[in-house]
């Protein structure tokens, strides 16, 4: 099918997939940005090309948006904003190299916008894309630090389904990967996406630096998904370079459950390296490297209004190293008692039915040749937690540290309120 609009020719291309198991016939329409005016050379300002290619691809039910390898130039936020069928932004890689959207702006890069229905409808995907902002290191005169408003590199808000692969964000100030729906908390569970999945993406240099409220700067965040998978992704935000910690590597809360957060590297750089906050439980972290904080993993639960799925917390290592401490370096989470900061940090006060939070077969290391500020290790807060398997060690310290366990329910490891030296 051709078309012209104005002076530019739009090429579409009509793909028909039978849907197995309904007899039916989906068609999707293919629309190629370059099509449109998009030069892709690095020099010319394509944001109005490529946002003309999105407004015609959203009026089409299901819509597949092709980015042909080369760099883009942006001054604006891109927004696809439609509220049904699938929109799918397929980036054409070249020896493996992504193609890339350059900000020339402090804010967001790509937004998938939907609207919060009782039953939460549209799907978005994306796949091999870099996304790169204008974030500049960290100083009082920074346009962005200690503002109540933050921006994302990929903002997905309002759909049913997200799929996220090997995206790479680069540079930002803010959040990187953010999918949340718009009002977070006294929602339907219908309104909720019902799967959410980023695999295989990296998160470079991604700061957000907000002490006051501690509301953004996190790698990759996800809320409101009632079904997901976090999987092989890396995220690192150098201090030598950017000056600044972000909020968490990895950001699990509202109303999430069953959420497979596995094989990801946290490597430097975050307040916390993993934070699960208010959700609804039945995650399995597994087989992850949370390191560069002296707060591994934070887990706090307790005003779910619904019954919480047990947890799982496997085959982790967790360690302090790489938190190289600068002067202009300020940490938030857990700051008001010298040791409430640790490696673990878990704090689940009225759970509804009888969970458990199995923490098994993890290594919590502390490295004497990093900073570490306290002189807690471990910190447990719940009777709901059972521990089996775990090996705490330190290199390049003599120090003693303090294992604070609180459960009530005897577990593997025989930990109780100690101090401890750590072999």
């Amino acid at each position: 099918m051709g078309c012209y609009v104005k002076r530019f020719f739009i090429i579409c291309f009509t793909i028909s997939i039978s849907c197995l198991g309904y007899g039916q016939t989906q068609n999707i329409k293919v629309y190629n940005i370059k099509s449109f005016g998009a030069k892709g050379d690095g020099i010319a300002d394509d944001t109005e090309a490529i946002q003309r290619c999105f407004n015609l691809a959203v009026k089409s039910l299901n819509a597949k948006i092709v980015i042909p390898y080369g760099k883009y130039k942006l001054r604006r936020a891109l927004v696809l904003n439609y509220v049904e069928g699938t929109k799918e932004i397929l980036g054409e890689q070249q020896n493996k190299t992504n193609p890339t959207f350059v900000s020339s702006s402090l804010t967001d890069i790509l937004v998938a916008r939907g609207y919060l229905f009782k039953n939460a409808a549209s799907i978005f995907k994306i796949k091999n894309v870099t996304l790169v902002g204008k974030n500049l290191p960290f100083s009082n005169a920074h346009p962005k630090i200690n503002k109540a408003d933050w921006s994302a590199a990929l903002l997905i808000y309002d759909k049913k389904q997200a799929n996220i692969e090997n995206v790479v964000v680069k540079d930002f100030y803010g959040q990187g990967i953010h999918i949340s729906t718009t009002k977070q908390e006294g929602i339907p569970v219908s309104a909720c996406f019902q799967y959410a999945e980023v695999l295989n993406s990296k998160i470079l240099n991604v700061w957000g630096y907000n002490p006051q409220n501690d509301s953004y700067g996190d790698g990759i965040y996800m809320s409101n998904v009632r079904r997901g998978k976090i999987s092989n992704n890396y995220i690192n935000n150098k201090l030598s370079q950017t000056g600044q910690l972000g909020r968490s590597g990895l950001v699990v809360e509202y109303m999430c459950k069953d959420i497979l957060i596995s094989n990801n590297l946290v490597e430097e750089g975050y307040d916390r390296a993993l934070h699960v906050e208010e959700t609804d439980g039945g995650h399995r972290i597994i087989n992850n490297k949370l390191l560069g904080s002296d707060l591994g993993f934070v887990l706090v639960e307790g005003n779910q209004q619904t019954s919480y799925k047990s947890l799982t917390f496997q085959g982790n290592y967790i360690s302090n190293k790489n938190l190289r401490m600068l002067k202009t370096v300020k940490k938030t989470y857990a700051r008001a008692n010298f040791g409430d900061r640790s490696l673990l940090f878990i704090d689940t006060k009225k759970l509804l039915g009888s969970p458990q939070i199995n923490i098994t077969d993890n290594t919590f290391q502390i490295d004497g040749t990093f900073e570490y500020d306290s002189n807690v290790i471990f910190n447990n807060r719940s009777d709901y937690v059972i521990l089996s398997d775990n090996r705490f060690e330190a290199k390049g310290t003599a120090k003693n540290f303090l294992i604070a366990n609180f459960s009530k329910i005897e577990n593997g490891n025989g930990w109780k309120n100690k101090v401890v030296k750590v072999q």
